[in-house]
């Protein structure tokens, strides 16, 4: 079993959210996304435009299958990027508290749904690196060092 190592830089990263802010509230919310490595691994820019490669493709439909699951925001405008991906996040319907605590469901907030769109990506592209290779086996992306049990994205957005 592979055990990492205390990395002092990395475990005193602070949050660049607000505290005690709601992040499920209505609201317009932008987003960067970076990619593991920042590696190119969404396309390349050619005469000045995007050429998604297949992850990136992947990605594409990964979030607008986002808002097709989630009837309460939107995202009319996003940018993917070779390394990146910017959005801008609406959401609309302020959700409905559960208790009388004011506990809110954790799948309505900002957090979630960039964690529900990470988590669907990186399945689909490991999906696709399995059945471009034919195999299960730990292999890496060309162009990166993305395995099959590695995510396509940097912690965070």
């Amino acid at each position: 079993m592979y055990i990492k190592k205390y990395n002092s830089e990395y475990q005193k990263r602070q949050s660049i959210r607000l505290k005690n802010f709601d992040y499920s509230q209505k609201g317009m919310y932008f987003i960067t996304i970076c990619g593991a490595s920042r590696d190119p691994i969404f396309g390349e820019v050619q005469s000045k435009r995007m050429h998604l490669s297949v992850i990136g493709q992947i990605v594409k439909e990964c979030w607008n299958k986002t808002f097709e699951i989630r009837n309460y925001c939107y995202s009319e405008i996003y940018c993917i990027m070779p390394n990146h991906f910017h959005a801008i996040i609406s959401i609309e319907v302020p959700p409905k508290v559960s208790s009388k605590s004011g506990f809110v469901s954790p799948s309505h907030t900002l957090g979630s749904i960039v964690r529900g769109f990470k988590g669907c990506a990186t399945r689909e592209v490991r999906k696709w690196l399995i059945e471009k290779y034919n195999t299960n086996s730990k292999l890496l992306y060309p162009i990166s060092n993305i395995g099959l049990k590695d995510s396509i994205w940097q912690r965070g957005y």
